[in-house]
């Protein structure tokens, strides 16, 4: 399910953020980070962001926990999910620092020790997917073990001569082929 995301962080975080926005907009969710306010008053668009944003991220760090405005931000998303249970907050730690009250007891990303691959598996195990998991998670295959075929094709005459004519014609840009499984799309 596609979700818009508020992500908070410290000003010295802002790297990560932009890192989880990224991952999160390869996966198909909408994101508001400060990065993307324009001008005006900051406190205005945090405001504006947590209203039109579904889920809150709070990119954890000592910075995060040591500044009054990004705390007031995490008490703030509490009100709307203040045991965690919905999945609405989601913390992200990516320093070492101990998790605090309101929020201690909250399920959290842990990004402290994880190489790339794991922060993204992480994240969006927690975050959910939104349709677009190609993005995120490339599908590997392989022709090993794929069964062989003759490589003489016999009763498609009729459908090699549209082909043929279909690619000599600068007006097709497309062309759909639809079959059962089996029916011998490949060739």
């Amino acid at each position: 399910m596609k979700s818009h995301f508020f992500i908070s962080r410290a000003g010295e975080d802002s790297e990560y953020a932009t890192w989880i926005a990224g991952v999160l907009h390869a996966a198909g969710h909408n994101t508001t980070i400060q990065e993307d306010f324009g001008n005006g008053s900051v406190l205005h668009h945090i405001q504006r962001g947590m209203d039109s944003a579904d889920r809150f991220i709070a990119v954890l760090s000592q910075h995060y926990l040591d500044k009054p405005y990004t705390r007031a931000e995490l008490h703030s998303a509490v009100t709307t999910d203040p045991d965690g249970a919905k999945g609405l907050i989601i913390p992200v730690r990516i320093g070492p620092c101990d998790l605090p009250h309101p929020i201690k007891d909250y399920k959290y990303v842990d990004f402290v020790g994880k190489d790339e691959t794991q922060r993204t598996q992480a994240l969006l195990k927690a975050a959910g997917h939104a349709g677009n998991t190609s993005a995120a998670f490339p599908v590997r295959t392989s022709i090993q073990k794929l069964p062989t075929v003759d490589p003489h094709v016999f009763g498609r005459e009729a459908e090699f001569k549209w082909l043929e004519e279909a690619w000599s014609n600068p007006q097709t840009n497309f062309v759909q082929i639809i079959a059962p499984g089996g029916a011998g799309k490949r060739l």
